[in-house]
């Protein structure tokens, strides 16, 4: 009977580990680059208040379309009377009261169209589509500018796994050494205290392989953040860390950068709405014409009989505003030179930004060479040291040394890496484009 029950126990024990496993299996996501991308785009808050803001400019330029078309109001009343009203009839001799209907009916139809607003209506309409093309812009910066971001999160998730890696290389190596320095005092070779330092410093390796995986977990969680991911959602990047070479010229990316960059074609937006204020208010010195008509009808049935019409057509004209509108236009000038400014003053700030970036691809580069250079060196540094402490020609210091060198190099050649990729990034937001 125990032996039924303990059976029982191992099997639904093993039921609920796998319904578990699924669960998790369930929740785990895989990412491309690409869709990390993608996912930041659809899930950001700031993205979606940007298409919203899109929205609304469309919407407006529709509203400020319909001023070129003529307003039509129509209004209809129907009244009805407690008594019906008694007027005298002329018509008979000697004159009677007749009985008039309780019903009243009235019909009322207006019409009104802007002939002339000194070009208010057209200024008005290309400032609405000037603000369609800007929310555009300011959507497509945020995406720039959110894109930066988030591969910055991405790559530093690629460098905490090779953090992650080279701990786990690290402690393997080390426990070999421990096994090593045991087997070489059993001969006497080694004293009890190579074999302590081994193992102090085994410790050490896993106390690194916990702060790597902290810091793994850590630069998973501000993606999942970025992402608008839920908790129980298992982050996973299918790409290592690597790094593919750039070759572009200061001349080329300058080139692209001043053609396609969304700050210059924002300026240029913004320097055109400034001259449109300027045109409306100049425009608003001439004088406005506009149509109105208006046909109405009264009845005491519901028809629409010959009823009272009428057109007017309306000049306004102000004589004098006591030079408000001379000023208008002399301070739109001046905020369009002081606009000028602030063209020449991006221009100088991008150019700069292009040089930085370069700067760091180059300075990037030209650190994965030399670390690459190390690299092979320490490699051959550990093997020979590893061959003699094997023979117990050297200490287990000797060759935790020539390991921890390893490392270090090891670290420095893959944060190269990572700041070679964080520089195309970077270069990539500058120009305003992907690079292949």
């Amino acid at each position: 009977m125990k032996n039924k029950v303990s059976v029982a126990v191992v099997i639904c024990l093993l039921f609920s580990a796998i319904t578990i496993y699924a669960a998790e299996s369930n929740n785990i996501m895989t990412l491309s680059k690409e869709e990390v991308i993608n996912l930041a785009f659809k899930n950001n808050a700031e993205i979606v208040k940007l298409e919203k803001d899109l929205e609304i400019a469309k919407e407006k330029l529709v509203e400020a379309k319909a001023s070129f078309y003529p307003k039509v109001d129509l209004s209809s009343s129907y009244t009805r009377l407690g008594e019906a009203p008694v007027t005298p009839d002329f018509t008979t001799n000697p004159f009677s009261m007749k009985e008039g209907s309780p019903n009243s009916y009235s019909f009322q139809l207006g019409l009104q169209y802007p002939l002339y607003m000194g070009g208010q209506i057209r200024i008005g309409y290309e400032q609405a589509q000037k603000d369609v093309e800007m929310a555009e812009l300011n959507l497509k910066q945020k995406q720039h500018q959110l894109r930066e971001e988030v591969l910055t999160q991405y790559y530093n998730i690629l460098q905490a796994k090779k953090m992650v890696e080279l701990s786990k290389q690290n402690i393997n190596k080390i426990e070999r050494y421990v096994e090593i320095a045991q087997a070489n005092k059993e001969v006497g070779i080694f004293t009890n205290t190579e074999v302590l330092q081994a193992r102090i410093n085994l410790i050490r390796g896993q106390q690194g392989l916990l702060k790597a995986e902290n810091g793994l977990k850590l630069a998973k969680l501000a993606l999942k953040n970025t992402l608008s991911l839920e908790d129980n959602v298992i982050l996973e990047l299918n790409d290592e860390l690597n790094w593919q070479e750039v070759q572009l010229t200061e001349e080329e990316v300058k080139e692209y950068a001043f053609a396609n960059r969304i700050e210059f074609k924002l300026l240029d937006l913004t320097e055109d709405k400034l001259e449109l204020g300027l045109d409306a208010v100049k425009g608003s010195k001439y004088p406005t014409i506009s149509l109105a008509s208006s046909y109405s009808t009264q009845s005491d049935k519901l028809e629409i009989g010959d009823g009272d019409w009428n057109v007017t057509l309306m000049l306004n004209y102000e004589l004098f505003d006591g030079g408000i509108k001379k000023s208008k236009i002399k301070q739109t000038e001046k905020e369009l030179e002081k606009f000028q400014i602030d063209k020449k003053q991006a221009r100088d700030g991008i150019e700069l930004e292009i040089k930085q970036s370069l700067l760091k691809l180059s300075e990037a580069k030209k650190s994965i060479e030399l670390m690459k250079l190390s690299l092979e060196e320490s490699k051959k540094n550990l093997n020979d040291t590893e061959l003699k402490y094997q023979e117990g020609i050297i200490t287990s210091f000797d060759v935790l040394n020539a390991q921890t060198t390893l490392q270090e190099v090891q670290t420095d050649y893959y944060q190269a890496i990572y700041d070679y990729n964080l520089a195309v990034v970077n270069l990539e937001r500058v120009m305003a484009k992907v690079i292949d």
